[in-house]
């Protein structure tokens, strides 16, 4: 037997005001899976161990058949393996968001207003993790000689620190929760002595940084949001995870844009496949998803194809 797993990411959710209160699956026009439901098995499952939230990372390795609670160390360390980071044992590995925030003296001053800085490009962001490392090595040299960033997929990028802080205790918010909320009162607390105060001085470090940078200026100028500061979270170190393929005899493949699904598929054994015009958002090509989803299962016996941009 061969299986395809499709995840459309975000798109069960609340019901939006937007959408006449409806969630968008209410909203949503979908002959297809109302064909699936009508002649195949409909049921529900929990993703989510008590403990964790309801986010991609936990409930993505659950749906995997990987027990979070078991396997689960933090997110960034997933999205990391997609990028190819290489980590030791005891390096912490952080997600740096570019975020967007209100400024002194407007309206939104001190909010969360943005967590991906208006969907910022690669090669702007590329440029901002240059700039801010030798910022923070110049100014923070105690705390940064054992950091390095890896750039990601637009606002998204890797911090690893060396040094052996341990990081595990440190409560770290993640930015796409706390929309239109102080940021300030979101701030890395907790965990063993002075951990979460080397991530508040490199946090609100890059706040003084970033606004007045060439690359910011540029995007406000073209009436686009700024990076206005380096938001860090989700922390963990390198996990141990059983292949797939030892487990269930099954060899898989992930169908993803997003690294984070990229990474859990780097961990388990499975192959990434690319898909040109595959993105994380509305503008993905989702025929093409769908075909390379249909030819991949003739070669895997197991696909999961991910949909980023319902989230």
């Amino acid at each position: 037997m061969k299986y395809v797993i499709i995840i459309p990411d975000g798109a069960a959710d609340l019901p939006i005001p937007e959408l006449g209160d409806r969630t968008p699956f209410e909203a949503a026009r979908m002959p297809n899976l109302a064909r699936l439901a009508e002649i195949g098995r409909v049921g529900v499952a929990s993703t989510t161990p008590p403990e964790f939230e309801a986010g991609s990372d936990g409930c993505s390795m659950s749906l995997l058949g990987y027990d979070p609670a078991r396997y689960h160390t933090g997110r960034a360390p997933l999205e990391a393996a997609a990028l190819g980071v290489q980590t030791g044992p005891r390096d912490f590995i952080f997600r740096l968001n570019f975020v967007t925030t209100g400024q002194a003296g407007t309206p939104s001053e001190g909010l969360m207003l943005d967590h991906s800085a208006g969907a910022i490009t690669d090669r702007e962001a590329r440029v901002l993790v240059a700039d801010l490392l030798r910022h923070w090595r110049a100014t923070m040299p105690s705390i940064a000689e054992t950091i390095a960033i890896y750039p990601g997929v637009s606002y998204r990028n890797i911090v690893v620190d060396t040094s052996g802080r341990d990081y595990a205790g440190v409560l770290t918010t993640p930015p796409h929760s706390i929309p239109g909320e102080s940021w300030r009162d979101n701030m890395p607390e907790g965990g063993a002595a002075d951990a979460a105060q080397v991530l508040c001085k490199l946090m609100l470090s890059s706040a003084e940084f970033l606004p007045t940078h060439e690359v910011n200026l540029a995007r406000k100028e073209s009436g686009l949001r700024m990076a206005t500061m380096a938001w860090i979270w989700g922390q963990g170190v390198r996990p141990t995870v059983p292949s797939f393929r030892d487990r269930f005899g099954l060899r898989g493949a992930m169908i993803t844009s997003v690294d984070l699904l990229a990474g859990i598929a780097s961990y388990i054994g499975w192959d990434r496949l690319p898909v040109p015009g595959l993105t994380s958002y509305h503008d993905t090509d989702y025929a093409g998803q769908g075909r390379a989803t249909c030819e991949a299962i003739e070669k895997y016996d197991i696909v999961c194809t991910h949909i980023e941009a319902p989230d």
